[in-house]
């Protein structure tokens, strides 16, 4: 098995590659969008954080192209320190996004697969920017 690693470029404040654990029957592809996290306000940040989850679910849901990925296998999760953040002090956070493919498989770097991803990409960013409770940054 070999894997596949694409890095899409974005203006926005954060970083975005697209994996897949095979290159030649690539099932699952996997979105992840790093960045550090900086919390605007005193509150309780595990509860935030759950919020966002079922925010970004539902948006992927809602606009995951069922032809060419299975929504019910469709996978979210946000890797951040919760339990640590404190007003004012960035706190990196990984949201990654797996989704499993229909047969045919479509290639990670393939065109149409692009066009796939990309425009969710720029989805889930405009959301989390949408957001007040924190501050997005590429780096700390």
């Amino acid at each position: 098995m070999s894997a596949s690693y694409k890095k899409i470029d974005t203006t926005q404040p954060f970083k975005i590659s697209v994996t897949t654990e095979d290159r030649y029957n690539p099932s699952a592809i996997t979105i992840k969008i790093i960045c550090w996290i900086t919390p605007q306000y005193v509150d309780d940040y595990s509860k935030v954080i759950k919020r966002y989850s079922k925010r970004l679910k539902t948006l992927i849901y809602n606009n995951i192209n069922r032809n060419v990925f299975d929504e019910s296998r469709t996978i979210v999760i946000i890797d951040t320190a919760d339990k640590m953040m404190n007003k004012n002090k960035p706190s990196y956070a990984s949201f990654n996004i797996t989704m499993y493919q229909h047969k045919p498989f479509k290639k990670l770097k393939s065109n149409d697969m692009l066009e796939e991803l990309t425009p969710l990409c720029d989805l889930v960013m405009n959301q989390l920017q949408s957001y007040d409770d924190f501050k997005f940054s590429k780096s700390k």
